[in-house]
């Protein structure tokens, strides 16, 4: 048999974070933002960044261009 199968399991990024919404969530408590962070994705409609540094929340919110800044 000389059959080959190709099998893609792993979704492409690009259309999962562009198909959700984007959400930045910006807190000095990182257990806080670890928490919400988790309970939005898990209802699959939500793309979610975290930041714990206003610095490096500047940067991603340039870089992400998020649909809601918490």
């Amino acid at each position: 048999m000389n059959r080959i199968v190709e099998a893609n399991f792993l979704p492409l990024v690009a259309e999962t974070v562009n198909a959700r919404a984007r959400i930045l969530i910006v807190d000095n408590n990182r257990d806080f933002t670890r928490f919400t962070k988790h309970a939005l994705e898990k209802t699959g409609r939500y793309f979610v960044c975290e930041e714990n540094s206003a610095s490096k929340a500047h940067q991603t919110a340039l870089s992400t261009q998020p649909d809601l800044i918490l």
